[in-house]
């Protein structure tokens, strides 16, 4: 059997006890600040919570003597939670139908760097603007 003692955190010495039980050796929770020397039980080991302070352990060590002493692991803190990424904003969709002949050759020459000219048809600059957009140009 195990005996466990904690500082001033119970709660998280009997979480201790119970994991120790998991492996069907038997464990018992006492509090560091009032064991008294006489309080000496029977037993496999002794474990301290982090809790417990340094001239109680050195207490408690010295009246169990021999016995075997385990550490319990310091808690890690949690992992930091790493927010998502903002989404990426995709550009408002452009109708071209709806577009001026005026606007689909400031688009198209925006977007390419080349000039358009004056006589071409409304097909040809809805089916360019149209290219332009789908290619990312």
């Amino acid at each position: 059997m195990k005996i466990i003692f904690y500082g001033s955190d119970g709660s998280a010495a009997k979480d201790r006890a119970a994991e120790v039980r998991k492996t069907r050796e038997g464990a018992q929770v006492r509090s560091a600040p009032s064991f008294r020397e006489y309080d000496v039980e029977e037993c496999d080991g002794i474990i301290f919570m982090p809790d417990v302070n340094a001239s109680d352990k050195q207490r408690i060590s010295k009246a169990y003597g021999e016995v075997s002493e385990e550490k319990t692991p310091e808690p890690q803190p949690p992992a930091p939670i790493i927010p998502p990424a903002p989404p990426v904003e995709e550009p408002p969709a452009v109708n071209v139908n709806d577009m001026t002949d005026e606007e689909l050759r400031a688009l198209i020459e925006e977007r390419t760097g080349m000039a358009v000219h004056g006589n071409a048809k409304r097909d040809t600059l809805i089916a360019r603007a149209s290219q332009v957009i789908d290619n990312g140009a």
